[in-house]
């Protein structure tokens, strides 16, 4: 769906995943109807709010990703502008 942004911006494919797997996959299990959820909540037992303070890796990341995105760190771009260019005119 954005892969033409990304590919717009110069920005290597790899950034794309990281952003999808920091927003998407991460959060997941924090939103309670979702599957992943269910499944921690089934697991150990508990609602989804009792097990949220523990999981500080997966409301943290999408925070680092803004901050990545903000100041460049981390966005690879691709070598070759050209190669780019001609994926365009194509």
């Amino acid at each position: 769906m954005f892969q033409r942004v990304y590919k717009d911006m110069g920005l290597q494919p790899k950034v794309q995943s990281r952003t999808l797997e920091d927003s998407a996959t991460l959060t997941d299990c924090l939103i309670p109807w979702t599957i992943g959820a269910s499944f921690f909540s089934a697991t150990l037992g508990v609602p989804t709010l009792e097990y949220a303070p523990f999981v500080v890796m997966n409301y943290t990341v999408p925070f680092i990703s803004l901050i990545y995105g903000i100041t460049g760190i981390a966005m690879f771009k691709i070598k070759d502008q050209d190669a780019v260019n001609e994926d365009e005119a194509s």
